[in-house]
């Protein structure tokens, strides 16, 4: 029976990685090879390739944040593996190696396609860009990471060797927009609480936050829902393109409009400032515009729903709130990671 001791490890690996959000990558990476040919019989597989992935890369992520001394600046952090000392920088940087290899030859035997090899190095040198370089830039940063995110999708999306269709580049773009206001919405109001000198965008649209009541600008609110109504528009999009019927399409652009918009007024809500909450709304607005995206796509999966439901929702949601739950006990719930 594994101690106490080996289980805890694990664990503080797991939360270098990140690991509680990785149903993202492991739901969106089946999707982009279903939609490029890839038969559902070896959807599971890139499923686990996409958890790699993920842990790979948010493990890289929190190594740099600990080593540019963003961790520090961020009490709230102080119980995570590296600043508590838990683990060292040389095994987090192993950890990543690791993962990283792992991640890169599991694409490399799937592959069949030297475009998708291709756009799977763009997304790795935009994702090592961002970690070493540009999240201390902020626009580079949300390029970078929108890049990164888009060319990962379109990568496994030619993983069988077929082209990417218009249905797959809208979904790339999806995935990179919602992902990069995720850092200047989202993350940079859960960093209004840090003492980083990191570039804050909404700091710079005026948002402050005093003691624990958070003082938001009417520039800031319209950036958060313009942005999220792009995505409702691209989603609107993708519905079309998935040869919806024209009630489902207009299902999709009313629920995801009046969805996205609420989403981005609770996020701004002036008010108590309320950190685990700010994080429990973030959360479940990133699971929701995920199930969106599954709501969007799924006329095409009609001939297999029970298992494309099981596959695309209910195994990636029910794995975010377990893990979440797992890996944050005492600083996070279900819907609110403990970061």
């Amino acid at each position: 029976m594994m101690g106490r001791g080996a289980g805890e490890r694990i664990l503080d690996y797991l939360r270098i990685g990140r690991a509680h959000t990785a149903s993202m990558e492991m739901g969106f990476m089946p999707l982009a090879a279903y939609l490029g040919g890839v038969s559902p019989l070896l959807l599971p597989v890139l499923a686990v390739l996409g958890w790699i992935v993920h842990v790979n890369g948010f493990g890289m992520n929190s190594v740099t944040d600990f080593v540019y001394g963003f961790d520090a600046a961020d009490p709230a952090k102080a119980h995570h593996p590296l600043p508590a000392g838990r683990l060292t920088v040389t095994q987090a940087w192993l950890f990543v190696m690791a993962t990283h290899l792992a991640a890169l030859a599991g694409f490399l035997l799937l592959s069949r396609s030297y475009c998708a090899d291709a756009a799977l190095a763009v997304y790795i040198v935009a994702g090592w860009w961002y970690n070493i370089y540009a999240k201390r830039h902020k626009v580079a940063g949300i390029v970078s990471i929108g890049v990164s995110f888009a060319s990962l999708f379109l990568a496994t999306s030619m993983i069988a060797g077929a082209r990417p269709s218009i249905l797959a580049i809208m979904i790339a773009a999806y995935m990179g927009l919602y992902n990069s206001i995720g850092v200047m919405v989202a993350g940079d109001i859960k960093d209004l609480t840090t003492r980083s000198n990191e570039v804050n965008v909404m700091r710079m649209l005026g948002v402050r936050l005093s003691g624990d009541e958070l003082t938001v600008t009417r520039a800031a609110t319209a950036w958060a829902v313009a942005l999220n109504m792009i995505a409702a528009a691209l989603l609107t999009g993708i519905a079309a393109a998935s040869r919806a019927p024209w009630f489902w399409v207009a299902a999709i652009a009313a629920l995801a409009a009046g969805s996205l918009a609420r989403y981005a007024l609770t996020l701004m809500r002036p008010g108590p400032f309320r950190r685990e909450w700010r994080l429990k709304v973030w959360g479940a607005g990133q699971a929701w515009s995920y199930v969106l995206l599954i709501l969007a796509v799924i006329p095409l999966m009609w001939s297999w729903l029970p298992g494309a439901v099981a596959l695309f929702l209910v195994v990636p949601v029910t794995y975010f709130y377990a893990m979440n739950r797992i890996m944050w006990p005492r600083s996070g719930s279900g819907w609110a990671p403990g970061v």
